[in-house]
């Protein structure tokens, strides 16, 4: 479904405060390639690790930190990538 937010900033061509309407697939499109590497990183340290670890990871999950964890889908894009299920989401506010 399609998510619309309207965004305050300044425009760089004018240098005036202006308000522009963005939607989701603009975002998604926006951060697919800093997505990407974060995925890529992941798959990366997962190859890396001990088998044995390895099997843990796979019965607990990875666990995501940071504001970049909030972004929505990217744990499912992470279980998609690795082949490791995900575990749900436990948010605590």
């Amino acid at each position: 479904e399609e998510k619309y937010m309207d965004v305050k900033g300044r425009c760089l061509s004018q240098g005036l405060p202006k308000a522009i309407r963005l939607c989701s697939s603009e975002m998604v499109t926006a951060l697919d390639e800093p997505v990407s590497a974060i995925i890529e990183a992941v798959c990366s340290v997962v190859e890396k690790t001990p088998p044995e670890l390895v099997g843990d990871v796979l019965a607990n999950g990875i666990v995501m930190t940071g504001g970049g964890s909030l972004l929505y889908g990217l744990d499912y894009r992470i279980a998609k990538a690795t082949g490791i299920k995900e575990i749900g989401a436990n948010w605590n506010y």
